[in-house]
């Protein structure tokens, strides 16, 4: 049987929309035999092209449609012939019907490809993307045999056997392969120069299947089939031009198909057939027990640039390399299982012609080459004829190490559980090479776009069924999923200089939701750390310098672990609970900006239309959140943070770890709406609460030891929005001591201009423009003597910081031994610090009482200076009624000197010393900075507010004695 030639055409549309080959025959159907004589039947096909364009995509809906009206009839006949049979068959038990092996058949198809045209302007070229299909081999064969090995179905027994029956078995054998290939072509009038663009490569795709069926009742055995797909090589191709050629070509296809779906007319709807399908619905063959291997040796996505001349280079390739997976379905259960497994995953990314490995197996010993997988086919001719002949069903070896392995579980219950590990992970994340691949994948984004049409209906039709389907649908679903990494690390650099690296070690996250209908779902989400460390990298004291490190409290106990944070949520409530155990920080300025750096250079890299893309839709969302509250509850979340153990070291110079402060505390966050206040002071309801216990900041020395700086106390810090606009901080501190000897104050200005004055590695040095003024110029902008500073009243305060303590202690101690020389004591103290939002700063601090006492010297009189608060008569309303006897103001205005005043009042300073200045000298002696090598240059903290200041003094009802 032979047919040559094959031609379709409409009228109304110019060229040929399906056509088959001239010269050689189409079909061909011939009887062969087999090496062991045994007879086949064999049909070749040599090439089908279909073209598809979009008129001929309306006529297509035409047909399907006259299609499915007729077939509505089999439906039906065959429904009432079911019925017919299974009432038959539930009177009269019967027999099962001998097996049928059928002929032996072998299909041969050269190529079958299919094209949608998409038609442009006349100047421009035709957009085809093509679908083809080569060296299609299909061969079926069925013998029976007398034994086979089946799966026992015994309701008494816990456990599925194997066993063996004599009974005739029918054993059908499958056997595919075909090469895939999906490209864009761009045909130009004269036809003369076509551009061909691949998108998907697949070679040699091979699929082997088997299946056993015995002539048993189904009572007592299941049929088993098993099934193998090998996929050697399937690369993938995108860029911008291809992209942009798909969807000009589906969006002309799609926008006629939504057309015509607009100008259907519905039928009227049918009556239903007599017999329900749930009374037809026979069982058939759901006993049967399946098995499904599927074996993928290499998986390449590689993203290109466009080139006028030559091959267009790839940006960045990402490979998946020995995937294995194997899919088993019980029906006797109703339990699915997918096992899966992945040898390698990397990403590669090309800057001239080096490759760089910036996702990848964390051992240098895994790694793969991906530029040499997909050029190589590496003898799969070989492998195609070993897996046709011997019906090779699981492919790869038992002892390939996996970096990826995950388990899917599906149950009758409505249950889903997943569960994937992986073993170790590196992650290069550098400046240089993720500029480009940002600039890329938005351009990406922008080439592929199709029209949307029809949404609004598409979703109210959606909205309704989904609410159909779920008051029909199950009581009780529950979906559980596990991720498991052993080892995760993530390496920052800038131009190839590494700056940072983060490691977590066993990282596991975990997720179970069940939803029961007519209650809200309940999502719980948990996710443990056992252990984090963020590395410095650029110094070189160290092979590598841990800057956090996150530890659990008990090193050995499997169970704890240094982050916990468990998020539960409840229709729209959400608790987030966060725990962490021990941490430990070394403070250096550098790093902090070194790592500033690096982040704004990956957020300068994103493209300036984001940002407006993403105020628009915040718009859109702020409006359509308020239109949710309106008709609905509120959504509420909170979030518990505790850190049971911090510990800061900040050295004075970040080459010296020898000399450090460390800060020690422990940590408690609160955020969310309902969080009580203990004390008064706030102006509305807060939503941030920070408790601070068992706070200490000290000195440690190399021979001295720990010198305590501020001893161990506990605060509570509140933060509140006003209007919208306005933040405010509020702090409560009962009790603050300051030890401050010469040893302490010298180290911490050196902390100040050596660690904290570190610039970043990479920032570029600027000199300073100096600014000269004459005495006329100061004299102008000065302000004259003001007794009362106050600001402008059309000023409000963007940011305001409030501190309210009970006692503030200073010390001045001596270095080397215990010795105490005087203490400034401050009562019922109230800080105020307050950013206006013109540029202004103000701070004032305010004390009802202080005194500076004498701690070391033997005279009778040991208060220097003692102020006591005035209180004045509650006649007069216009004054306060109590007034401060310290009050301290400063005042940085934008533009302007800097302004410092200091209020005395009801204070009394006695001098009994005449000229002994002892006193004073042991204060000063405490408030020296170190002294500093000639060879070094002296490094002194100025402060940088303002280069001229003015001084207030005022001093009510004192007494000097």
């Amino acid at each position: 049987l032979s047919c040559s030639g094959l031609g379709m055409f409409n009228s109304k549309i110019p060229g040929c929309l399906m056509k088959g080959p001239e010269d050689r025959n189409l079909l061909s159907v011939t009887s062969e035999s087999d090496i062991n004589s045994s007879p086949y039947m064999l049909v070749q096909i040599s090439s089908v092209d279909v073209n598809i364009c979009p008129d001929w995509a309306e006529q297509l809906m035409d047909i399907s449609s006259m299609a499915a009206a007729s077939a509505k009839f089999f439906v039906k006949a065959n429904a009432n012939i079911k019925s017919l049979v299974k009432d038959t068959y539930c009177v009269h038990p019967a027999k099962p019907p001998p097996f049928s092996v059928g002929t032996p058949m072998v299909l041969r198809v050269d190529r079958v490809a299919t094209t949608l045209v998409g038609v442009d302007s006349l100047s421009k070229p035709e957009n085809r993307l093509t679908v083809s299909v080569e060296n299609i081999v299909l061969e079926s064969r069925g013998t029976i045999t007398n034994t086979a090995t089946l799966r026992s179905r015994s309701l008494h027994r816990k456990k599925r056997k194997n066993f063996e029956t004599v009974l005739p078995c029918l054993e059908t054998r499958l056997k595919f392969a075909a090469d895939l290939c999906i490209f864009t072509e761009k045909v130009f009038g004269d036809n003369s120069s076509n551009e061909t663009d691949k998108l998907v490569d697949l070679q040699s795709v091979m699929v082997n299947m088997e299946s056993e069926e015995c002539a048993i009742p189904k009572s007592f055995g299941a049929g088993v089939a098993r099934c193998g797909i090998t996929v050697p090589l399937l690369n993938v191709f995108l860029s911008e031009s291809r992209l942009s050629g798909v969807s000009q070509t589906l969006d002309q296809v799609l926008l006629r198909l939504a057309v015509k779906k607009e100008c259907k007319i519905d039928l009227p709807a049918q009556d239903d057939t007599v017999l329900k399908e749930s009374l037809v619905s026979a069982e058939g063959h759901a006993d049967a027990f399946a098995d499904y291997y599927v074996n993928i040796d290499t998986i390449i996505l590689n993203l290109l640039t466009d080139q006028c001349e030559g091959d267009s280079q790839p940006v960045i390739s990402v490979g998946i390399c020995n995937v294995m997976a194997r899919y088993y379905k019980d029906s006797t259960k109703d339990l699915q299982v997918l096992k899966f497994g992945i040898g390698t995953i990397s990403t590669e990314t090309y800057q001239g012609n080096t490759n760089f490995c910036i996702l990848g197996p964390g051992h240098k010993s895994s790694t793969i080459n991906l530029p040499r997988r997909s050029r190589t086919r590496r003898g799969w001719s070989r492998v195609r004829q070993k897996l046709q002949s011997e019906m090779i069903l699981d492919y790869f070896p038992k002892w390939l190490i996996f970096q990826m392995q995950g388990t899917v579980y599906i149950s009758e219950k409505n249950t889903t559980a997943i569960m994937v590990h992986f073993s170790n992970m590196d992650v290069l994340v550098d400046t240089s090479l993720y500029e480009p691949i940002i600039k890329y994948v938005f351009g990406l984004q922008e080439s592929f776009q199709l029209t949307s049409t029809g949404e609004a209906n598409g979703k109210e039709k959606g909205v309704a069924a989904h609410d159909d389907d779920l008051d029909k649908g199950e009581d009780k679903q529950m979906t559980l999923m596990e991720v498991n990494v052993t080892s995760l690390s993530v390496t920052l650099s800038h131009s190839l200089q590494d700056i940072a690296r983060l490691q977590c070690l066993n990282t596991t996250a975990s997720l179970y939701k069940s939803s029961e209908r007519h209650q809200e779902d309940q999502t719980n989400t948990k996710l443990n750390i056992e252990r984090i460390c963020v590395s410095d990298l650029i110094c070189k004291s160290k092979v590598e310098n841990e800057i956090i490190g996150i530890h659990p409290l008990v090193a050995d106990d499997a169970d704890s672990h240094g982050v916990s944070v468990t998020i539960d949520t409840e229709g729209q409530d959400t608790v987030t609970t966060v725990d962490i155990s021990r941490v430990q920080i070394c403070f250096i300025q550098r790093f902090i900006k070194d790592v500033l750096f690096f982040v704004s250079c990956i957020t300068g890299a994103l493209p300036s239309k984001q940002k407006a893309e993403e105020e628009h839709t915040s718009s859109e969302s702020s409006q359509g959140e308020g239109v949710g509250e309106e008709q609905g509850p509120e959504a509420s979340s909170r979030l518990f943070l505790s850190i049971s153990d911090v510990e800061i070291n900040l050295p004075i110079h970040r080459e010296n770890d020898e000399n450090f402060f460390q800060l020690v505390l422990g940590l408690k966050i609160q955020v969310g709406s309902g969080i009580q206040c203990v004390t008064d002071g706030l102006k509305g309801q807060p939503h941030l609460e920070i408790c601070l216990n068992k706070l200490s900041l000290g000195f440690l020395h190399t021979y001295l030891g720990f010198q305590s700086f501020i001893p161990e106390t506990s605060l509570l810090c509140y933060i509140e929005s006003i209007e919208g606009t306005q933040t405010r901080v509020v702090l409560f501190w009962n009790e603050l001591t300051v030890n401050l000897s010469q040893l302490v104050y010298g180290h911490l200005i050196e902390f100040l201009s050596g660690n904290m004055a570190d610039a970043s590695v990479f920032a570029s040095v600027e000199e300073e423009d100096v600014v000269l003024r004459n005495k006329e110029d100061f004299c102008n902008s000065a302000y004259g003597y003001q007794e009362f500073l106050t600001l402008p009243k059309e000023e409000s305060p963007s940011l305001e910081v409030c501190i309210s303590s009970k006692t503030w202690t200073v010390n001045f101690k001596d270095s080397d031994s215990p010795v105490q020389y005087a203490v400034f004591t401050l009562d019922q103290l109230s800080f105020a610090y307050r950013i206006m939002s013109s540029g202004n700063n103000h701070m004032c601090i305010t004390s009802s009482s202080f005194s500076l006492r004498d701690a070391h010297t033997r005279h009778t009189i040991k208060e220097i200076i003692k102020g006591t608060v005035q209180v004045s008569a509650p006649s007069e309303a216009n004054e306060e009624s109590s007034v401060p006897s310290f009050k301290f103001i400063l005042l940085m205005q934008k533009d302007g000197p800097m302004t410092i005043e200091l209020r005395l009042n009801s204070t009394l300073i006695s001098w009994p010393y005449q000229k002994e200045m002892s006193l004073i000298s042991n204060i000063l002696s405490c408030l020296k900075t170190n002294e500093v090598p000639p060879d070094k240059p002296t490094m002194l903290v100025s402060p940088s507010l303002s280069k001229w200041f003015y001084f207030n003094l005022v001093a009510k009802d004192t007494r000097i004695f």
